[in-house]
């Protein structure tokens, strides 16, 4: 009898360590982590970003200086496990166009802009069976902590592709204003270092 009731109980204790175990290498391994770029980023309002007369919502045309020339060996997107804390959180980090706008030369009175590699980062639970991502959005205390944009939502749609809305504001030369626009963008997986020939 007492043979029976060690052997229930050593069998229970392995079946729970091996399922602790299969939680754990759940956790160890993140299918969506990885270096991502941009497939396309459009806009809910037409602007002119590029000042070439011409507004349009396609935002990759508009910022094609960014995109095109001096972000092309860069990643948009990064999604790691956060190697800071002990929590099970993750970390996403997006690296936006984030725009300069200088009106001190007589030759450009309209202004012009140049950009940076810039953007915000969030902690996030990541539900495994689901396959959802939940952002740890902070509250901003002022203005100045959304100057790199803000992330509304992530949206998994497999393991190499991720769509992101975010708000960021953007000099429209059409109206001579900042507009907060509200940013569709689409991202795939890639291999870092990113590399093109």
């Amino acid at each position: 009898m007492k043979t029976k009731i060690y052997l229930g109980i050593s069998l229970l204790i392995a079946l729970l360590s091996a399922c602790t175990t299969n939680d754990e290498k759940s956790e160890q391994t993140l299918p969506i982590a990885g270096y991502y770029k941009v497939r396309s980023m459009t806009s809910n309002i037409a602007v002119d970003i590029n000042d070439d007369g011409h507004a349009s919502n396609n935002m990759l045309d508009e910022m094609s200086d960014f995109f095109e020339l001096s972000h092309r060996h860069y990643y948009d997107l990064e999604i790691k496990h956060n190697q800071y804390t002990q929590s099970k959180s993750k970390l996403i980090d997006f690296k936006l166009p984030h725009m300069n706008m200088y009106f001190e030369y007589p030759s450009t009175p309209q202004g012009f802009n140049t950009y940076t590699n810039s953007g915000p980062h969030y902690l996030f639970e990541y539900d495994y069976k689901k396959k959802v991502i939940h952002l740890n959005v902070p509250e901003f205390s002022n203005q100045s902590g959304e100057d790199f944009g803000r992330a509304d939502h992530v949206d998994v749609v497999n393991d190499d592709t991720i769509n992101a809305t975010v708000k960021k504001k953007y000099y429209d030369f059409r109206t001579a204003q900042w507009v907060e626009l509200t940013l569709d963008i689409k991202y795939y997986k890639v291999d870092w270092p990113y590399n093109i020939d």
